[in-house]
């Protein structure tokens, strides 16, 4: 049962069609989290993360046109986490300045 989840999360994250991977990056940690196994289950199964580190060394080895499309998707991932943090920054300022303006007009309207 172990074996074949890992198998499965093996063909998930080679063929790109994981919806929980995290980066574009061909990893054992992505291979575990896929997993949904622990660590130590999946490096019991050693012949099977030799299988999965190779054959992630050949997509990555893969076309020079498959390797611009990786970084490229790298970098837009960087990017895309970048704005997602400016995102929330502008979302919490937002928040502060809506409280102090309701602050405000309470103020103002027990003042009148």
């Amino acid at each position: 049962m172990e074996a074949s989840r890992i198998l499965d999360a093996i063909d998930t994250l080679i063929s790109g069609s994981s919806q929980s991977a995290r980066s574009a990056r061909l990893t054992v940690a992505e291979l575990i989290a896929e997993s949904g196994l622990r660590r130590d289950v999946v490096y019991e199964h050693a012949p099977l993360l030799e299988y999965f580190r190779v054959q992630a060394r050949a997509r990555e080895d893969g076309p020079s046109v498959a390797r611009e499309l990786l970084d490229r998707h790298r970098a837009l991932a960087r990017e895309y986490a970048a704005l997602e943090a400016e995102l929330d920054a502008e979302r919490r300022a937002n928040a502060r300045l809506r409280t102090l303006l309701a602050e405000m007009v309470v103020e103002l309207r027990a003042n009148v």
